[in-house]
């Protein structure tokens, strides 16, 4: 029973481990884009209504990853408090 329950909490923490990766990837480009946005607004390329569109957007999207990269850390703790017990 014992090495059931290793081998499934090692491929859930490579799961894990995965999904934190892309969703810091992800999280990088769009610090990106935010930062391309400020310099394309300074720069006059963008209106001050376009900017603040996809600058709240971006927003949005960089609120849901955190949340999510959040929701991955809570759930690799979980998994090693049920793997101690």
């Amino acid at each position: 029973m014992g090495e059931i329950i290793k081998e499934r909490w090692g491929t859930k923490q490579n799961i894990l481990r995965t999904q934190q990766g892309i969703l810091q990837k992800a999280l990088a480009e769009l610090e990106e884009l935010k930062q391309g946005l400020t310099l394309g607004h300074a720069r006059g390329i963008y209106s001050d209504q376009d900017y603040k569109i996809q600058r709240d957007k971006t927003d949005s999207d960089i609120t849901s990853k955190q949340i999510a990269l959040t929701d991955i850390k809570v759930e690799n703790l979980e998994i090693d408090a049920l793997v101690i017990f």
